[in-house]
């Protein structure tokens, strides 16, 4: 009977077959498409986050070490704090190794369906590994210690034009007293509460 209910099928709408045959390709085809897009845009923003940690992270190094000894005690103190605040959220940012442990775990995963099923979509959007809430609470942190040191308007971005506008900056400065200029410029600048470089 299955035999004769396919033959009906086949005569009564003869590009059924057909249609199912695209709606799978189509459906194979999106998933790939959708893979390699994410995977491209995954690639992306790692590569965004890694850049503005890693700068965020030189600047609490030279700041311990170059610009606390020159500011007075008392205000060295609130500015310690908030390095310190911020050292430590850079610290605790989830590494590659965190978050592919987190995403392969299969216990995780079918807790995360089963949360997906029962909740709504603003609780969907805050799991264990919220990176884009994490890097937010980093750059407020940095924003308070660059208000703090009297450079409210310091950033990565203005860096990264700066050097554009001056490629003779970007790379590796082969001269020692050339890095002693560069550095003593930028000291001055942030010492004196310049915010123009």
């Amino acid at each position: 009977m299955n035999e004769e209910a396919s033959w009906d099928d086949i005569c009564v709408n003869p590009h059924e077959s057909f249609l199912e045959l695209g709606r799978r390709e189509g459906k194979e085809a999106g998933l790939k498409a959708g893979f390699n897009d994410g995977r491209s845009l995954g690639q992306h923003k790692a590569l965004e986050f890694g850049i503005e940690l890693g700068f965020i992270r030189g600047f609490v190094l030279v700041a311990h070490r170059d610009i606390l000894p020159s500011i007075e005690i008392a205000r060295a103190e609130k500015i310690a704090k908030s390095l310190h605040a911020l050292q430590q959220a850079i610290d605790e940012f989830p590494g590659p190794d965190e978050m592919f442990q987190h995403v392969h775990d299969p216990n995780n995963t079918e807790t995360m369906l089963d949360d997906e099923l029962q909740s709504d979509s603003e609780t969907q959007t805050r799991n264990a590994l919220d990176v884009v809430g994490k890097m937010q609470r980093i750059r407020a942190k940095f924003k308070l210690v660059t208000v703090q040191l009297r450079i409210p308007h310091f950033s990565l971005k203005q860096v990264m034009e700066e050097a554009g506008q001056n490629p003779s900056n970007v790379g590796s400065v082969s001269n020692a007293s050339a890095q002693n200029e560069v550095s003593e410029t930028n000291m001055a600048a942030i010492e004196g509460g310049s915010s123009d470089w």
